[in-house]
């Protein structure tokens, strides 16, 4: 349990393709950063603020121009993404007055405006993201802690919750992401007052970065948290598998790289997420691109990964009760370190047997 923070901060984003329950799933540029502060002690609304982004590819699909109505020439004076986050974070600043002991933190409509679409764009162009984008609060998940008989959160968009708490819908006239955030907010102000007297605590936590790490074979892994991606650069390593599925949470040691028989990668890894949730979140990003290759993303199994990640396929080991470090050659192995094609292994990229019937690293043994 953590402490409430003192202001929370609706934030709100569109792109320039898919909105609503496919955010980012097409890849497409965030088009719109919309944000409102909410002040839970004295539970009070602050203003609507409203910033267009200039995407470095300004076409716009049809489903978006209908949606969010955006006006397209517009956006040819719009700020880049970088200069509007510098924008929102000025902003936030100045409004909270943020001093010694002032804390918030940003609620959202579920994962996708943060996980799907502000850390992956911002880490394919190499933005850093302060850290206030590494934690947030899923406005859905919360309405289900404090409001256990509502729909299943799959269900649970704003619409269904102003529903729920009977709250009167905002006017039509608002456009679609100003009138999301509208809602969020009148939301909020509700499950924080009586009979719900709600806190946020716990915020959903985003990773920093991915851990290397050993995993044993013995270890317990859930079907439904594990990925096989597709048609990676033959020099990826685990560090680049993490950047590709940033904003998403990837289990300690869980980007495990396939290599074939000669020791080179064959262009396929298994990933495994902290849990279901992420994993159908990665399953979103099926034919996203790394660099100019587009990377396939499909289901697969705890015994998929174990089988490459606990090394029951074996690979290149070496014997340690020789002083001269006998080889043995096994049908297949991984490793996290890329090899060009003309290499050959020294004695750092080997594991011992005795390891290998316990574990593999997934990284260069030092």
């Amino acid at each position: 349990m953590t402490a409430s923070p003192d202001y929370l901060v609706i934030l709100f984003v569109t792109t320039a393709g898919t909105n609503g329950a496919r955010l980012g799933s097409d890849e497409r540029e965030l088009l719109q950063l919309l944000w409102k502060v909410v002040d839970l002690r004295t539970k009070k609304l602050g203003h609507l603020h409203d910033v267009l982004v200039r995407p470095d590819h300004p076409e716009l699909t049809a489903e978006c121009q209908e949606v969010t109505k955006v006006d397209v020439e517009s956006l040819a004076l719009a700020p880049s993404l970088e200069q509007a986050l510098r924008q929102f974070n000025q902003s936030v600043s100045n409004e909270l007055n943020i001093g010694v002991g002032t804390s918030f933190c940003f609620c959202t409509d579920g994962q996708l405006h943060i996980r799907q679409v502000l850390h992956p764009e911002t880490s394919k162009k190499n933005i850093l993201l302060p850290e206030c984008f590494y934690s947030f609060f899923d406005l859905r998940k919360e309405f289900k802690k404090c409001c256990p008989g509502s729909p299943d959160i799959s269900k649970l968009d704003v619409a269904a919750m102003v529903e729920y708490l009977n709250l009167d819908k905002n006017s039509s006239a608002l456009a679609y992401g100003a009138s999301r955030v509208e809602d969020m907010g009148n939301i909020i102000l509700t499950l924080i007052s009586e009979p719900y007297n709600h806190r946020f605590s716990d915020p959903e936590r985003v990773n920093y970065k991915f851990e290397s790490g050993p995993c044993s074979k013995m270890e317990l892994v859930d079907d439904n948290a594990v990925i096989r991606a597709r048609g990676l650069p033959w020099q990826s390593s685990d560090q680049d598998i993490a950047k590709f599925f940033k904003g998403l949470n990837i289990a300690k040691g869980g980007a495990a790289l396939c290599l074939n028989a000669q020791g080179r990668r064959n262009g396929e890894a298994l990933v495994r997420f902290v849990n279901e949730e992420h994993r159908d979140l990665a399953l979103q990003r099926h034919k996203h691109h790394m660099g100019n290759r587009y990377i396939e993303v499909y289901k697969a199994t705890g015994e998929d990964f174990l089988k490459i990640a606990g090394a029951s396929l074996g690979g290149w080991c070496v014997s340690a009760s020789s002083p001269s470090c006998s080889m043995t050659y096994l049908p297949a192995f991984l490793s996290s370190t890329p090899l060009p094609f003309s290499s050959s292994l020294s004695h750092k990229d080997l594991i011992c047997q005795s390891d290998l019937n316990e574990f593999c690293l997934l990284g260069p043994v030092i």
